[in-house]
This record gives C-alpha cells, structure tokens and sequence, in this order.
C-alpha cells in the first residue's frame, strides 16, 4: 500500500503567542541595577576599610631648648618685650631596610611653614611667623630653630594686650616670677597638613641677671593634629 505524502499532520498547539518564548525584557534592568548597587556597597566598605586601617602619619617630636626674655617693660597701656626660643622639630617614619625582618626609623622632613606664638595665661602676647629651613649640617628630619618674638613697633600686627593682662602681668613680674607659654602650628608642604603644639609654665625669674625660663632639660611639647586652615588663626 503506497504511503500518502499528503498526509495529516495535526497543527502545533498555539499558547496565544506568534512567535516563540522570551524572557521579558523587565527583568535584565532590575538585574543591572542590582549589580550596580552591590558594587557600590562593596566599594564603599572597601575604602572605609582601607582609610580605618591605613597607618597614620607619626606625630613631629618638638623639643624646647631655651626659652628667654631680652627686653621686658609693662607700660600703662602696651606692652614692650622681646622673647628668643630655641627648639627642635624631629619626626621619624617606619621603613623597612633590606636583609632586616624589623622595621627602623628613618627621619623625613615633611615641614615647611611655622606659626609660633608667645601666651600668658592664654592671651597671646606676640606671634611670630617663620619659613622652616633645614641647615644643610644637620640630619634629615631634625631641624632645630630659633625664634625672636617682639612686642616693639608691631603693634600693628599683634594682638591687643587687655588692661587686666597687663596688671595681672605687673603683679606677677613684682613678685619675682612670670610664666609664659609657647605654642606652634606647624605646616606641612602646600599647607595640606597641620600640628599643634604647645609648651606651659615657661617659669621667668626677673629678680636673676638673665632672664632665662628655668629648664631642668629641654622640654617636651604637647603635639596634636591641627586640622584647621591658615587663615583659622587669625
């Protein structure tokens, strides 16, 4: 019996579709903005961790050396003095050296520009502004610095000194003893940076020939970070 080339074939069940099955198109934005999104947060807890862990730069070590007075008169409505003070700047990094499985310090100089000011009792009484210069004899990252702060002909650029400063300062100078204090704001290179550091109880003895403040050896400044600009002093 001869098959039929024309026979029957039942036509494909149709699903109310003209053509075949897709994915909707809807779902591959949402998807794309999941992804984005999880990148983001992961991004984001990866630089938080990087700036949490990441050392910080070590705090410069200030010393003061010499503190003393050349010119001291407490007129009825100025003061007229003039201070000199000799400290040290010295900051040191980790680094490591080839052959040593222990870190050792290295000095580094990072400092460049100084904002140094003379107190009493919290008033600023004179402020000097120094460019921090390292002498070619000394070693990187050690620069020891002095600073002439003066009252005289500058009136126009320091500080109004208060009535009751002046008495408490008379006062004080009678008895025998006045005690300043001396404080630093030190800049890194294009400012970027800044410390502050403070030294008090520069004890002064007047009733001596030289007016020198009493240092048993050289002191310790307090250093913290500044964080503020240059303009903020003033």
């Amino acid at each position: 019996m001869a098959s039929n080339s024309n026979s029957f074939h039942p036509p494909p069940q149709s699903n109310g579709s003209t053509g075949p099955s897709r994915v909707p198109k809807e779902e591959f934005p949402w998807l794309c903005m999941l992804i984005v999104i999880l990148s983001i947060i992961l991004f984001i807890c990866l630089f938080t961790w990087l700036i949490l862990t990441r050392d910080n730069d070590p705090l410069p070590d200030v010393t003061l050396h010499n503190f003393s007075v050349s010119k001291f008169q407490t007129l009825d409505s100025r003061l007229v003095a003039e201070w000199i003070a000799k400290f040290t700047i010295r900051v040191e990094v980790y680094a490591a050296t080839a052959g040593s499985t222990y870190p050792v310090y290295v000095p580094k100089m990072t400092f460049e520009y100084l904002e140094s000011f003379v107190s009493y009792k919290g008033h600023i009484l004179a402020v000097k502004s120094t460019n921090i210069v390292q002498d070619k004899s000394e070693m990187v990252g050690l620069t020891t610095i002095s600073v002439k702060f003066s009252t005289e002909g500058l009136e126009g650029d320091q500080r109004e000194v208060q009535n009751w400063v002046l008495e408490d300062i008379k006062k004080d100078k009678g008895n025998g003893t006045v005690s300043f204090g001396m404080q630093l704001v030190i800049w890194t290179p294009r400012y970027r940076w800044s410390y502050w550091a403070r030294c008090s109880d520069l004890m002064v003895d007047f009733k001596q020939p030289e007016w020198v403040a009493t240092l048993d050896k050289p002191r310790d400044f307090h250093v913290s970070e500044w964080n503020r600009t240059l303009h903020s002093l003033y």
